[in-house]
């Protein structure tokens, strides 16, 4: 989940040197991610303008910006990130191996 989140916001932040992959493609592939479904569920009449295939790539960008699609997204991925934290906590495992767990998942939510 920490990943995909974080996946979800590069598509709006990162550009393709950066991700390594197509990005702003999601919604044109007729994906919805997080910070879009977030932007549906803050701004009037922009799902209705999508339903009826009124919006374009940069309406997409810029309600995603405005809503506060993408802090609304990082926050639920650092709650993933923290809940993790917290099952670590009560693991009896190696201090080698829970660094090495910390950092994948710092990998994913980017923190790293």
């Amino acid at each position: 989940m920490i990943f995909q989140l974080t996946d979800d916001c590069m598509d709006f932040e990162a550009t393709e040197n950066i991700a390594r992959k197509p990005v702003q493609s999601d919604y044109e592939q007729n994906v919805f991610t997080l910070p879009l479904i977030h932007a549906f569920q803050k701004l009037a009449g922009f799902r209705e303008r999508a339903r009826k295939n009124e919006v374009t790539g940069p309406d997409v960008n810029e309600a995603v910006f405005k809503s506060g699609g993408l802090v609304y997204t990082r926050n639920i991925a650092k709650k993933y990130y923290n809940k993790c934290i917290k099952i670590l906590d009560e693991m009896d495992i190696t201090a080698a191996k829970r660094n090495g767990i910390e950092a994948i998942l710092g990998k994913a939510l980017r923190v790293n």
